[in-house]
């Protein structure tokens, strides 16, 4: 997202006092970002989301954390699968006595991150974690076994871009209930996913997918190829939610992606903002 389409996307007078100071500090953080001349940014073909996009998707995410998800400067940051760290090098010009924690399956992103962005603020750390996804890592422990390094109640924002995409509803429930456990009251996951939703479907139906499509059905949800399940997985939406419910979260935001062919869409994934109650 250009900086100039966030100023434009603030809609003024719509917003309230806490709402428009956010979004002055997001708007500074992307011109800072478009004006770095020593962004960092991965060359290593081996890291996750070393792609000529990798800055500019970074500022579009920031954005969306700030106008959908309510980040502030002071909060506590969870990447959970960070891959190369894409939000990370963007969120450098934004958290401001805040603190970032990301973790990921991939160790040579993770050494990437460390070697490139942890050592300009120390407040930004990485780790590896050593868990099972046939897409990216090979290990006999299951995702089912991570406790998210995180203490309970510790961690005002949880970020899980493009993670659901790779797994299956047991593993998502597994992550779900972890994100609860490490949020504070009140917290917010910020995730994406491919959720099919009555509209998706009829959407996939009338186009095919604008990007990818899911043919083939796979342990109750539908994936794109079956030789590789992980590579690209959709979740129907009504068990999806459930077990965004018996996590002990609630769905605060759905912005539906363009994946499917939905029209107007801001980003090619499904945002999705859930939410941990108040005490």
């Amino acid at each position: 997202m250009a900086v100039s389409d966030a100023a434009q996307a603030q809609r003024p007078g719509l917003l309230t006092a806490a709402q428009e100071r956010r979004a002055r500090l997001a708007l500074a953080a992307l011109q800072r970002i478009a004006a770095a001349e020593d962004y960092p940014l991965p060359s290593e073909r081996g890291v996750v989301m070393a792609t000529p996009q990798f800055r500019d998707i970074g500022m579009e995410f920031l954005w969306y954390f700030v106008a959908e998800g309510g980040l502030e400067p002071d909060h506590s940051v969870l990447d959970i699968g960070c891959g190369g760290g894409r939000m990370a090098a963007a969120l450098l010009y934004y958290l401001d006595g805040g603190s970032y924690h990301g973790f990921d399956i991939h160790a040579e992103s993770i050494a990437w991150c460390e070697r490139s962005i942890a050592v300009r603020d120390a407040r930004f750390r990485f780790e590896h974690v050593d868990v099972d996804n046939p897409a990216y890592h090979s290990s006999p422990r299951s995702a089912l076994d991570l406790a998210f390094p995180a203490a309970g109640d510790s961690i005002d924002f949880a970020v899980a871009t493009s993670l659901f995409t790779h797994m299956f509803s047991e593993e998502v429930g597994h992550y779900l209930c972890q994100a609860a456990r490490v949020l504070r009251p009140g917290g917010a996951l910020f995730a994406t996913a491919f959720l099919l939703t009555p509209a998706s479907l009829s959407e996939l139906e009338r186009t095919g997918g604008y990007v990818v499509s899911f043919p083939h059905e796979h342990r109750g949800s539908l994936i794109a190829d079956p030789q590789r399940p992980e590579a690209a997985v959709a979740h129907f939406a009504e068990p999806f939610n459930a077990l965004v419910a018996a996590a002990g979260l609630f769905p605060e935001r759905h912005l539906a992606g363009s994946w499917c062919g939905q029209r107007g869409a801001v980003n090619l994934q499904d945002i999705l903002v859930l939410r941990k109650p108040a005490a």
